[in-house]
């Protein structure tokens, strides 16, 4: 993540910018790693603080450990950007105007900084993908093919969408724990054999030819799950 912030710090100077209030979920998981909704960032030229509530502190450290963690209460937020940018010497601040509401700017617009609008240079690096990016990317794409075999497999006639979908969440659950799960005990293809019946006039009422595989409809295991977050 440092080399991301370092590439950000490089726009910020090439367009005579102190600092980025980064607000927007796509950009603050970019930027830093962190993966909840509930943040904020600050990037100086001397410091890049990530600002959250207690409940995602412990995590904040655990994700984003290039960032100072920067626990806010409710309320709080305002003043701790205020005394961030105030403690490095900023006066003109670039935010996300294509993500930040025209409420939440009108607080910010108080404050004794000049906001610029600087939505499509944050997001101009991510358009250019790093030889580790590109590596995951194919991985995340392989863990969806994988997933996808598994679940043509447990799915018929009767189930509902939210059924298939819970299915589904919780067979990538299961393949994001380990390498690519092909013949994984427990998420396994299951099929069972169909004779074949011969075609033509003697065949049974309702046989086929077709292929003589039948899928196995598996249902969900009724627990609870915490991996099996809706997102």
């Amino acid at each position: 993540m440092k080399e991301r912030v370092e590439k950000l710090r490089k726009l910020l100077s090439d367009n005579g910018l102190d600092a980025a209030l980064v607000t927007g979920l796509t950009a603050i998981r970019y930027y830093s790693g962190f993966t909840s909704d509930e943040a904020a960032l600050v990037v100086t030229g001397a410091h890049a603080s990530l600002l959250t509530d207690f409940r995602y502190t412990i995590q904040a450290k655990e994700q984003s450990p290039d960032f100072d963690v920067v626990e806010v209460g409710r309320g709080a937020l305002l003043p701790t950007v205020d005394r961030l940018l105030k403690e490095d010497g900023c006066k003109r601040v670039a935010f996300e105007n294509h993500t930040m509401t025209v409420a939440t700017f009108e607080k910010y617009k108080a404050l004794e900084y000049e906001f610029v609008p600087f939505s499509e240079e944050m997001n101009k690096p991510r358009l250019f993908k790093t030889a580790d990016e590109i590596a995951s990317l194919q991985k995340a794409q392989n863990l969806a093919d994988e997933g996808l075999k598994i679940l043509l497999t447990r799915i018929g006639s009767g189930m509902t969408e939210k059924e298939v979908a819970a299915e589904l969440d919780y067979i990538n659950a299961k393949l994001e724990r380990v390498p690519l799960l092909r013949h994984h005990r427990g998420l396994r293809p299951q099929r069972r054999h169909v004779p074949r019946h011969p075609r033509g006039p003697s065949a049974p009422e309702g046989g086929s030819g077709g292929a003589g595989l039948r899928l196995r409809l598996q249902r969900l295991p009724q627990r609870h799950d915490p991996d099996l977050r809706r997102r």
